[in-house]
């Protein structure tokens, strides 16, 4: 901190990072000031409100999993006290994008829903996990992360029911042909898994 704060102080219209090097110094920034309860940044605060601005303004492209849970989401009914607030939600204090933010029984609850890339195997990676304890730590809501392998085993028993079903119907002509009878089942799986 102490060198880039001394290059920024001498001559801070010609100090120049890159976005990405802004919104790690922004994370590192908030893991000393913030995480560590320390009274006052290291860095400038013009320097400071730059990185935070950089970190923030990242635009996040939806994924299919994003879209399948936010679409579940949307489908729970209504006595069950699940709604969306805000897709793609901005906590303002760190400045991290969460996927959705709702209100489950009369609480907000932030939820990230974590594809393949944010994992090494099954263990979250290194810039999931700050993201996760930063949130945690000083988001002001309630954190959920959904990883896309629980999601993907609700897919999964959907696709071995369907599996069953059409051996069956092989085998039976007169079972049931409705061809949306598995989906009622997958969403109910999925509504099942998001009230727990």
């Amino acid at each position: 901190f102490s060198e880039i704060s001394k290059r920024y102080y001498s001559s801070p219209t010609n100090f120049r990072l890159s976005r990405e090097a802004l919104s790690q110094l922004h994370q590192a920034s908030m893991w000393y000031s913030e995480e560590h309860r320390c009274n006052e940044s290291l860095l400038p605060v013009q320097l400071r409100q730059e990185c935070f601005k950089s970190f923030s303004s990242s635009e996040n492209i939806l994924s299919e999993l994003q879209l399948d849970v936010l679409k579940t989401l949307k489908s729970m009914p209504s006595y069950m006290g699940i709604s969306i607030i805000e897709e793609e939600k901005r906590c303002k204090r760190t400045g991290y994008s969460m996927d959705a933010l709702i209100s489950m029984q009369q609480q907000q609850l932030a939820i990230e829903i974590d594809g393949p890339s944010h994992f090494v195997g099954y263990t979250p990676n290194g810039a999931t996990l700050l993201k996760q304890r930063q949130l945690c730590s000083l988001g002001t809501t309630l954190f959920l992360s959904i990883p896309y392998w629980e999601w993907d085993m609700l897919n999964l028993n959907t696709t071995t029911n369907n599996n069953n079903t059409n051996s069956m119907n092989n085998w039976n002509s007169t079972s049931n042909n409705d061809p949306h009878h598995n989906c009622n089942g997958d969403i109910k799986r999925k509504q099942s898994y998001l009230q727990q």
